[in-house]
């Protein structure tokens, strides 16, 4: 399952997270958001070819209009069908949203969106009773994310409220909390030291780009028996 492997397309569409204001919401609901509420609700009956299928008419319709939606709005897809058993397709589906967002121009929107893909992969890993897959995806989303917000408190540099979330998200303290659930999960506690001390030095490498295939082979390297 190699991280950029030959992907299916997905919908042409914008996505963004927290960095970008509320987006603009119509008086009038528009398909697109009529059928995801349904598709929520054909889920919490266990319906899940009709959930998904309205998702993918959701997105073809939001591919139509101008509105943003973030991430977590495309993330559902691959959820529902790795949820509904079918796991081959769910991963087809992570690939190409790492795909489309690596596509971004925008930095800081780039991280967020990986780490939020990455971090869906950690768990659908772990209930797929995957431990060291899931370290892996887990490490690399948190060095997504802290990548991040470490361009977003540049970009900001004058609000120290966003400087602060960067400082407080890398300490040794957070990192240390971090690695530790991970293993913890995974019954690999013996390697959570030199898991810190890999996070610790690729921080110290910030702004370089990060290569989320090599940092995952890399990961996998420090996990194997």
């Amino acid at each position: 399952m190699g991280l950029l492997k030959k992907l299916l397309g997905v919908p042409q569409v914008t996505v963004t997270t927290e960095l970008r204001p509320g987006t603009y919401q119509p008086s009038e609901p528009r398909a697109c958001d009529v059928l995801l509420r349904e598709a929520t609700e054909h889920k919490k009956i266990g319906n899940w070819p009709a959930a998904i299928q309205c998702l993918r008419r959701a997105y073809a319709d939001i591919g139509t209009g101008s509105i943003i939606y973030p991430i977590e709005t495309y993330l559902r897809l691959p959820m529902y069908l790795f949820e509904s058993g079918q796991k081959e397709e769910a991963w087809q589906e992570f690939h190409s949203l790492l795909r489309l967002t690596l596509s971004h121009k925008e930095t800081a929107l780039r991280y967020f969106d990986l780490a939020a893909v990455l971090d869906k992969m950690r768990l659908c890993m772990q209930r797929n009773k995957q431990p060291a897959q899931a370290i892996k995806f887990g490490v690399t989303s948190y060095l997504c994310h802290s990548l991040a917000r470490y361009h977003q408190s540049k970009q900001y540099a004058s609000d120290p409220y966003i400087s602060k979330r960067f400082q407080e998200y890398t300490t040794d303290e957070a990192i240390k909390s971090a690695v530790r659930t991970l293993v913890h999960k995974a019954k690999m506690d013996d390697r959570a030291d030199c898991i810190e001390g890999f996070i610790r030095a690729e921080l110290a490498t910030f702004p370089a780009d990060l290569d989320i295939g090599q940092l995952a082979t890399r990961v996998e390297r420090l996990l194997a028996p």
